[in-house]
């Protein structure tokens, strides 16, 4: 399972970069995991599954899509940081697991 949410994290970070109009060249591997595109990945990734872990609601409405969005954004952020300051359920959850696998990842 590991290794399948790594590589579905690399491969969405990568088509990210290589979508995005500012990004000139890629990063060097030793330095990916510090990008913002590669943690907001990491927190895309972590969040479809914990949305299908809850059973994944067929519908939502727009609102609510922009709202995940947006949290995902912040859980990405406080990954930077000491964290998030939030009631949030679901951004909390994220930034939990996001921050959980970077420590594993980077070996803290």
């Amino acid at each position: 399972m590991l290794e399948q949410l790594e590589r579905n994290v690399l491969l969405l970070a990568g088509f990210m970069l290589r979508s995005h109009r500012k990004v000139k060249r890629r990063p060097p591997l030793c330095e990916f995991h510090n990008t913002f595109i590669f943690r907001y990945a990491l927190c895309m990734q972590l969040y479809v599954i914990d949305w299908i872990a809850d059973g994944s609601t067929p519908q939502i409405g727009s609102g609510k899509t922009v709202n995940h969005k947006v949290d995902l954004i912040i859980a990405a952020y406080g990954t930077f940081f000491d964290g998030v300051l939030t009631n949030d359920k679901m951004l909390l959850r994220v930034f939990n697991q996001a921050d959980a696998a970077l420590r594993n990842l980077l070996g803290d």
